[in-house]
C-alpha cells in the first residue's frame, strides 16, 4: 500500500484504505482454512491495461517499490475446487467507484480508465450444494 508498505489482514473486510487515495501496488492471497494457498489463483491489472500472469501459493502479484498502481484484479479457484468453492471480490477505486461483487476470475475494473485501486475485499466460500431430483 502506497506510503504504508506491506500489510497482512486476516479475516473479512477491506484490505487497503478506502477513501484515503493510497494506491495498492501488489497483493497475495492465502486462505485461512480448508483451502491451501496452492488452490487459489489471482492476477492484477496495471497501467495501460498491463496484466500480470496468474499467481498462486500466496506469492506477491503486482509490483513492490516501483510506484505502479493496480487498476484491477481477478481471483479464481483452480479446477479441482471450482465446483465446490467460489471466489467473490470487490474493488474500491480513487474515483469513489466500488466494483463488484465479481466472481470466479472475472476482471474487477473501474469504469474509468487508469483508475487506481485503493482497497480490495476477497471472500472464498463453499457453494450451496444442489439437491438432485429423485
Amino acid at each position: 500500500i502506497e506510503k504504508t508498505g506491506d500489510r497482512r489482514q486476516q479475516g473479512p473486510g477491506w484490505i487497503g484504505n478506502r477513501g484515503e487515495k493510497r494506491r495498492l501496488e501488489a497483493f497475495g492471497v492465502t486462505p485461512l482454512a480448508v483451502l491451501s494457498p496452492a488452490d487459489i489463483e489471482y492476477m492484477a491489472y496495471g497501467p495501460s491495461g498491463r496484466q500480470t500472469p496468474w499467481a498462486s501459493d500466496g506469492r506477491l502479484c503486482g509490483s513492490r517499490g516501483r510506484g505502479l498502481a493496480l487498476t484491477g484484479f481477478a481471483v479464481r479457484l483452480k479446477p479441482p475446487f471450482r465446483d465446490r468453492f467460489e471466489a467473490l471480490y470487490r474493488g474500491a477505486y480513487f474515483s469513489g467507484a466500488v466494483v463488484g461483487p465479481c466472481r470466479d476470475g472475472e476482471p474487477c475494473l473501474s469504469g474509468s480508465a487508469e483508475d487506481p485501486l485503493e482497497a480490495i475485499e476477497i471472500m472464498l466460500r463453499e457453494r450451496a450444494r444442489r439437491q438432485e431430483a429423485v
